[in-house]
């Protein structure tokens, strides 16, 4: 009697410990998105933001929504950006939190494809669902964390994952069918990926009778109307279409064999050998992991395939690994579609943060079917006088990933910290782009075509979509931040000087700044001149940081350590005689402004 309440307490006691540890990366992440993350239009959110002004006007139609952008067309997650926006007054950071709860969902989908296929104890089920959810879940992904329309990075897979889960069901094929089509056209109209899911989902969902060949054969009727389906939405999605200016032509990659391989290999090797970059400041260290593992990744897949096709009579195998088998494709296929399309721009276009959502997927398929192929060959006695060493060798691989993720996670952490100064510097910039532009600033950390930003950036200002609003005044005292009796102006930096810079009329001016409220450097400084009235007119704003090691010995505190500020001026836009200049550290979370010590005078003829 009590043997048997000792071992239903363990037993829930591992399901406790389960349920902990394959939560923490999310929780991980919310804690990284609410720590990091920067309520302020970033990139490709100004090209959305005519959208909503069109929506507050009642002139949004059906072809706003679906229309192209790169080459995509987002009609479903537009469906989704406009009414959170309308709800939220566009806070983009309910969007980075929509698109966590999404990668919940897809974490769940990839558990519950677990329990149906993997037949393992609960011990050896908690490893592998914590490794699958550090790659879900992986800071790594820090532009589809921190910038809010990324959501439709994971609707692709959001909708192949529940697909795989439809086909695996009790349901009616004619409904497993129809579902399986929607949700393939959701996955179409998401993202530029997102056709893969009819190429696919097309195996498993005829298949899923029997899980043999003969279901694909006979279900004609499923083959034609899935074919109807995918011409339907091929057409709708090509009609308009126009090549986007600047993007390399397919026989880039078609003429330069060996940089297309490497860029491939590159792509799929990303999401465990990006962590270098704390060891190796150099792209040539990171190409080489990145290679190694892609090449590893890759081999391991084909080899999964390979024992998949050897096996194909055995339907039970097919059951426990096609679903895995299909994820894996899902992520093979657009590393291929993607080295078709960028390696014309160099194999550091295979390194962006956001493709790690899609590469990261074959990982995932591997670290299912390895295990399945372990067991079954063990049971045919294919593996039987291995099976020591494939014990040892799968542990061994497990202690790597788990080493390669640890690298990954604490660089990822770091890469969003930077990201959070950028849009925090960018966001300065933005405040100030009625009063003095930073062109400089504003195409680099808002939006790199500013013609965008200007002819939306009033409107979204009146709607009450910028917070704080934009600055429209140059007098400084009007956003002035009333200083603490106790505080000083040297607690918020120094201005160090002024000097005559290369270019003629044209003065360099530096110091350093911080926010000792947030603990944060300033996320910028405003110049200003004294004029006759003797008010500090606003003249110039820097949003470009640099290190200073001395401030951080003296402050004890890391966080400063890119404090140094740096901006150039002309003295065209001063007032003639000797002008006293002044320097204010600005925060863009409240839209105020605090002097710093230092107070320089130069002479304008």
């Amino acid at each position: 009697m009590y043997s048997k309440i000792r071992e239903k307490l363990a037993h829930n006691y591992l399901k406790l410990v389960f349920l902990s540890l394959t939560i923490i990366p999310a929780c991980f992440i919310l804690i990284l998105i609410l720590k990091y993350a920067v309520r302020v239009p970033f990139g490709d959110q100004w090209i959305f933001a005519p959208l909503l002004v069109r929506f507050f006007e009642g002139k949004l139609d059906f072809a706003d929504l679906i229309s192209q952008h790169n080459d995509s067309r987002y009609l479903f997650p537009r469906l989704i950006f406009i009414p959170l926006a309308y709800l939220s007054h566009w806070e983009v950071r309910y969007e980075m939190l929509v698109t966590l709860l999404v990668a919940c969902v897809v974490s769940f989908n990839i558990y519950r494809l677990n329990r149906l296929t993997v037949d393992i104890n609960l011990e050896k089920r908690i490893i592998i669902l914590v490794i699958t959810n550090l790659f879900i879940f992986s800071p790594m992904q820090v532009e589809n964390w921190l910038w809010g329309i990324q959501l439709i990075v994971f609707m692709p897979i959001l909708c192949v994952t529940f697909s795989v889960l439809v086909a695996y069901s009790e349901l009616k094929i004619l409904y497993k069918f129809l579902i399986c089509m929607a949700l393939s056209t959701i996955s179409t109209f998401s993202y530029a990926n997102g056709v893969l899911c009819w190429v696919v989902v097309f195996p498993i969902l005829a298949m899923c009778s029997s899980w043999t060949w003969k279901d694909l054969l006979r279900r004609k009727w499923l083959v034609v109307g899935w074919l109807a389906g995918f011409t339907a939405n091929t057409v709708i999605y090509l009609y308009g279409y126009q090549k986007p200016l600047g993007t390399p032509s397919f026989l880039e990659a078609i003429l330069h064999p060996q940089r297309s391989i490497q860029f491939f290999l590159i792509f799929l090797g990303s999401p465990l050998g990006q962590g270098i970059f704390i060891f190796q400041q150099t792209l040539e260290a990171v190409f080489s992991l990145t290679t190694i593992i892609g090449f590893i990744t890759i081999i391991l897949f084909i080899g999964v395939c390979f024992y998949l096709f050897k096996e194909f009579n055995d339907s039970a195998l097919v059951y426990r690994m096609l679903g895995w088998i299909v994820i894996g494709f899902y992520g093979v296929f657009t590393a291929f579609l993607t080295t078709l399309g960028r390696s014309g721009w160099g194999l550091d276009h295979a390194l962006p943060t956001r493709y790690i959502t899609f590469s990261t997927y074959i990982l995932i398929a591997l670290i299912h079917t390895i295990p399945i192929i372990i067991n079954d060959g063990i049971n045919k006695g294919y593996f039987s006088r291995y099976k020591n060493i494939l014990s040892k060798s799968l542990m061994l691989l497990t202690v790597i990933v788990l080493i390669l993720q640890g690298i990954t996670y604490v660089h990822g952490v770091h890469v969003s910290s930077l990201w959070r100064a950028e849009r925090l510097q960018g966001k300065a910039c933005l405040l100030f782009i009625k009063v003095t532009e930073n062109q400089d600033c504003l195409i680099k950390k808002v939006h790199d075509k500013l013609y965008q930003v200007y002819a939306v950036v009033d409107d979204i200002n009146q709607l009450g979509y910028l917070q704080p609003s934009l600055i429209t005044t140059t007098r400084i005292k009007e956003i002035e931040k009333p200083k603490l009796s106790s505080g000083k102006i040297n607690n918020y930096g120094w201005f160090e000087g002024i000097n005559k810079a290369a270019k003629k009329d044209e003065f360099i001016a530096r110091g350093w700044a911080r926010l000792p409220n947030r603990k944060e450097p300033a996320d910028a400084v405003v110049l200003t001149y004294r004029d006759a009235k003797n008010d500090d007119i606003i003249f110039a704003v820097s949003g470009t940081r640099t290190p200073r090691v001395d401030v951080v010995k003296v402050l004890k505190k890391a966080a400063y350590s890119m404090s140094g500020w740096e901006t150039s001026f002309s003295i065209s836009k001063l007032p003639k005689g000797k002008v006293k200049i002044n320097a204010w550290a600005f925060d863009s979370d409240t839209g105020k402004a605090i002097k710093i010590g230092g107070t320089h005078v130069i002479e304008n003829p």
